[in-house]
């Protein structure tokens, strides 16, 4: 899928992880970890076990706001600064030869916490050093290789693809490891983004367009705090949905929504919903003309991808139309319809 929202550009604020210089009030961890790589540590291990680096994919991938993008100064609190991932495959390096690469690496990490100039984290488990490349995977989507039919595609967590293919690939010599991150968003049938966005927007119009606003009414501002979140939670899952893009945790789901191609208005106005102060006078006015304003540019988004179009302007009848242009009889029988 493409981006179908409006062509203004994202600002600065949607843009972190731009370039970075030896100034640690900017720098983010996956540029220190690319320059650890490349400056460091790829050129004294290819010299200790010449052709190693062919053999071998090495990035920064997996758990951690790192690997998201979204480190700022608050995260180097705990775990935070250049780390390095490297996969292999057995059947191009074996387990001895693994061994003997991995204390190369780790021996070199090591040197570069003494003498960099900015913080480097040790070449160890579970989040870095080496991995086998389907057991690296298995990690966060339960499987060793791509899911190669639709049960278990149904069965993959949505978080775990999105972990899986976060993060950067420095270089990848077989090339496998690259095959393998990008199969997991160029081969996921169709039918399961339409099932999400069913679920979503089902959510989202339960949610926004009808409890929200009733809770509202009777003063009932903790159900309203509920009903918000629960509506801008799959407003923002829809907008990955129809990128083609696996969503992320609801922690990263704001930041990085806005990030996608064309979102970065339509997140303007979900942020402009979630700074409503519930118990205010004209809470109920300001909520409806915000959520009217958000599902409207979603319902022209599906229409714009070629999806139905639900013509009451609500997203729960967009949901039951989402449903219905599924193909799989699988996928099409299970239940779309989740409480919120």
């Amino acid at each position: 899928m493409v981006a179908c929202f409006s062509d203004a550009p994202a600002d600065a604020a949607w843009t972190a992880g731009a370039d970075v210089d030896c100034d640690l009030g900017k720098a983010v961890g996956m540029e220190l970890s690319e320059r650890l790589w490349r400056e460091l540590v790829a050129p004294q291990i290819e010299r200790e076990i010449p052709g190693v680096t062919s053999r071998v994919a090495v990035g920064r991938v997996g758990e951690g706001s790192e690997c998201w993008g979204t480190d700022d100064v608050l995260s180097r609190d705990h775990d935070w600064g250049a780390g390095l991932c490297l996969w292999v495959s057995d059947d191009v390096v074996g387990a001895s030869e693994r061994e003997r690469m991995g204390a190369h690496v780790a021996r070199l990490v090591a040197q570069a916490q003494k003498t960099c100039d900015y913080p480097v984290l040790p070449f160890a488990g579970p989040r870095l050093g080496i991995f086998e490349t389907g057991e690296f995977y298995r990690r966060f989507i339960g499987l060793n290789h791509v899911p190669a039919s639709m049960d278990e595609w149904l069965a993959t967590p949505v978080y775990g693809l999105a972990v899986a293919v976060n993060g950067r690939v420095f270089s990848d010599g077989p090339g496998r490891f690259t095959d393998f991150r990008n199969a997991l968003t160029d081969e996921c049938p169709q039918d399961i983004f339409l099932r999400r966005m069913s679920i979503d927007a089902f959510g989202a119009g339960q949610a926004g367009q009808y409890n929200l606003l009733r809770a509202l009414k009777r003063g009932n501002v903790p159900t309203a705090e509920l009903m918000r979140s629960s509506f801008l939670v799959c407003a923002l899952r829809l907008l990955f949905s129809l990128n083609g893009r696996h969503y992320p945790f609801n922690k990263w789901l704001y930041q990085k929504a806005g990030q996608l191609p064309g979102a970065h208005p339509l997140c303007l106005r979900i942020g402009q919903l979630a700074k409503v102060h519930l118990d205010g006078d004209d809470a109920l006015l300001r909520c409806a003309d915000l959520v009217d304003e958000i599902c409207e540019a979603l319902l022209v988004a599906f229409e714009c991808h070629g999806l139905p179009r639900a013509n009451d302007g609500f997203l729960v009848s967009e949901a039951e139309g989402l449903h219905e242009t599924i193909g799989d009889a699988t996928v099409a029988s299970l239940p779309y319809m989740m409480a919120r």
